[in-house]
């Protein structure tokens, strides 16, 4: 896994173009994680939190997110963020970052999505937006690079598999 960051940008558009999930309204809503680029290559699984614990992403564990103000929709119905608060080394203290669990967006809405993500982050007062990516998923990782974001090596996870 590969750490991205990104300082955020001034968009009130953009920023107004994410709404937060109601639990009520969440199974509904769950559809948009199954139609996103990262949902079937990472196995379902999500970044429940920052790089080190993953989880399968499900209506119920939707519900949850929702409740915990986590779960926001993006314009309307196109896409799903799931994102947290994260304190990290070069963060100002009680200035979290905004770090996106989850970037359910379709591989044609992610550079939008993203950019927009950047905006949402502003808006909030997050000094950066930060997500992990598999170095496999190319459609991610460019569309980070083309939405602003670069990468973080500070915070980046490698696996190495000793085969017997």
């Amino acid at each position: 896994m590969t750490a991205y960051k990104s300082l955020p940008v001034n968009d009130v558009v953009a920023a107004n173009s994410f709404c937060r999930i109601s639990p009520d309204d969440s199974g509904p809503q769950f559809s948009l994680a199954e139609r996103a680029h990262v949902f079937q290559p990472l196995f379902r699984l999500f970044s429940f939190n920052t790089l080190w614990r993953w989880a399968e992403l499900t209506p119920p564990q939707l519900a949850r997110l929702a409740a915990e103000r986590r779960a926001w929709v993006w314009r309307g119905d196109r896409a799903l963020l799931i994102a947290e608060d994260t304190v990290d080394d070069d963060t100002p203290p009680g200035a979290p970052s905004l770090f996106i669990n989850f970037a359910g967006a379709g591989r044609d809405d992610l550079v939008e999505f993203l950019r927009d993500a950047r905006a949402l982050a502003f808006s909030i007062g997050r000094p950066s937006a930060r997500i992990a990516a598999s170095v496999k998923d190319e459609v991610l990782t460019d569309a980070l690079t083309t939405a602003g974001f670069e990468r973080a090596w500070e915070d980046s996870l490698c696996l190495y598999e000793v085969r017997q």
